[in-house]
């Protein structure tokens, strides 16, 4: 799934993998953040370009011309334009890495009915207070609410594009079930995820109206 970006997650059928705690997802190299980590690279490299051609390639050609006594090769728009082109290509490149290197500084965990994300502190399953899975079987993100005990309020995400995506499977399904048993946890889901269980529910009753046609 990691190698896949922006392409449907398979269901739980899927899911066969049967994990022991501490569940453990640690970030992975590939997909997406493989992508954007090429892309930011590549911003990088054409800035650097930009850089030497807007303040070093052009004005050299140029000086070479004049002392020859012919029209310069690059006009000053051409050359000022090198150099504006520097920015947002640094820039993004830069906000892009950095993207990167914020999701890979640590790992999710859950442990004892814990859990462990990046950024937040450690959250009790009985303190999730909301799931949104809208994101999660397309793009593999789900956001999940939190309060603490002690009042404190926040969101984390668990994101298996960016993390092993087994784990962080298991993970999701722990929590959920978690939230079945507590009967507390708000949950939203895609279109796709309701549809489905609407033709469970609809299903189950076209079995029972046939077994009570059948007892009559």
């Amino acid at each position: 799934m990691n190698d896949l970006d922006d392409i449907e997650r398979g269901g739980p059928e899927e899911q066969t993998q049967v994990f022991a705690e501490p569940i453990v997802a640690r970030p992975v190299l590939m997909g997406r953040a493989l992508k954007v980590l090429i892309c930011s690279i590549a911003m990088l490299g054409f800035a650097v370009a930009f850089s030497y051609d807007g303040f070093v390639k052009y004005p050299r050609q140029n000086a070479d011309s004049i002392s020859r006594g012919e029209t310069p090769r690059h006009t000053n728009w051409d050359i000022t334009l090198q150099q504006i082109l520097i920015v947002p290509c640094g820039l993004g490149g830069l906000w892009l890495l950095l993207g990167v290197a914020m999701r890979f500084r640590g790992e999710y965990r859950l442990e004892n009915g814990v859990v462990h994300v990046p950024g937040s502190p450690p959250i009790p399953l009985d303190s999730i207070t909301r799931i949104d899975k809208r994101k999660w079987n397309v793009k593999g993100l789900a956001t999940l609410s939190y309060e603490l005990a002690d009042g404190e309020k926040g969101d984390f995400k668990l994101d298996a594009l960016y993390y092993e995506s087994k784990p962080c499977d298991a993970i999701m399904d722990r929590i959920e079930a978690h939230a079945r048993q507590s009967g507390d946890v708000v949950t939203e889901r895609s279109d796709d995820d309701e549809a489905v269980d609407d033709d469970e529910v609809t299903e189950s009753d076209t079995y029972a109206d046939d077994d009570l046609d059948d007892q009559k």
